[in-house]
C-alpha cells in the first residue's frame, strides 16, 4: 500500500472549499503582531491563584502578564524566522547576543541578592 501523500502550500491555502475564508502568511503574521500589541499593553503582574469565597470556593490560576507577552513575541519570531534575510539574520543575532548577556547579567544579581 503506497499513497502519495501531499501537503497544501500554506501561502495559497484559502480554507474551506466555499471560498469565504481566506488565511494567508501575512494574514497571521498580522493577526500575532495585534496579540504582541494587545498583551504588551495590559498591566503587567505576575502568575497568581485568585480564590473566589462562593459557595464551593473556586480556584483559578491568573496568568503571569509578562510570560504571556514575552511568550507571544517569541512566537512572532519563530512564525518569521525562515522568512528572515541575511540582514534580518544579522539583527536577529546581535539582538539574541544582547538578550542572552542581560540575561546572564540578571541572573548573576539574583544569585548574588540569594546569598545576602
Amino acid at each position: 500500500m503506497n499513497e502519495d501523500i501531499q501537503f497544501s502550500n500554506m501561502d495559497s491555502w484559502r480554507g474551506s472549499s466555499s471560498g469565504k475564508f481566506g488565511l494567508t502568511f501575512k494574514q497571521i503574521v498580522l493577526m500575532h503582531i495585534n496579540r504582541c500589541v494587545q498583551n504588551g499593553s495590559v498591566e503587567w503582574h505576575g502568575g497568581y491563584w485568585n480564590l473566589t469565597p462562593t459557595n464551593p470556593p473556586t480556584k483559578t490560576y491568573i496568568q503571569n502578564s509578562r510570560d504571556v507577552f514575552n511568550n507571544s513575541t517569541r512566537m512572532l519570531r519563530a512564525c518569521l524566522l525562515g522568512y528572515f534575510d541575511k540582514k534580518m539574520e544579522a539583527e536577529d543575532k546581535l539582538l539574541q547576543e544582547k538578550f542572552n548577556k542581560n540575561y546572564d547579567e540578571y541572573c548573576k544579581k539574583s544569585q548574588d541578592k540569594n546569598i545576602k
